[in-house]
Formats: structure tokens, sequence, C-alpha cells
């Protein structure tokens, strides 16, 4: 819990910041931060899984694959911000406010 505040803390201080080395230092001591939070969460994530297909039920394998897909969705959702502050206008400037980005 505290590496998942951090990571929100840091990255709310790149956002606001006005200093462009500093806006850097925040995003990437948040980065630091969410490969903490990611790996802690994969080694649950297959703990738990694991643990449910050595139950050797139906019901085990079928929440089993759950996690699996649970595991899937949270990837994408918790690199995200990462992706799009890059893009935008407060990060690297790629994608300007006028610019639509494609999401599917």
């Amino acid at each position: 819990l505290g590496a998942n505040v951090l990571l929100w803390m840091f990255w709310q201080a790149s956002t606001m910041s006005t200093l462009v080395g500093l806006k850097w230092v925040f995003f990437v001591l948040g980065l630091l931060c969410l490969g903490l939070v990611l790996g802690t969460s994969f080694m649950i994530f297959a703990a738990a899984r694991q643990s449910f297909l050595l139950k050797g039920t139906g019901a085990g394998d079928w929440v089993a694959q759950r996690i699996t897909y649970l595991q899937m969705a949270f990837l994408p959702t918790w690199t995200a911000y990462m992706v799009l502050f890059v893009l935008s206008g407060e990060g690297a400037c790629i994608a300007g406010e006028g610019v639509i980005l494609p999401i599917a």
C-alpha cells in the first residue's frame, strides 16, 4: 500500500511541477514505485492462481482462470497513466490537447 501511495504522489507531483528536470525526476520515482507495485501484485496473483489450481476441482480451475483475467486487466489499467502522461502536454507533449488518441 505504501508504494501505491508513493506512486500516485510522485506522479501527481510530476504533473504539477513547473520545472522540467524535477518533473521527470518525480516521474521516474513513480516508475520505480510502479515496478514495486506490479511485482508484488503479480506475485500475489501467481500464488492465488496456484493455490486454486492445486485444489484440483472444476471450481478451483474456474477461479484460477478468473484470476488470470484479472491479472490481464490489471497491467494495462495500471500502466495507462504512465503512457498518457508521456504523450500529453504535461509530459513530452507528443500529443497536444487538440489530438484525439484512438484507444481501441
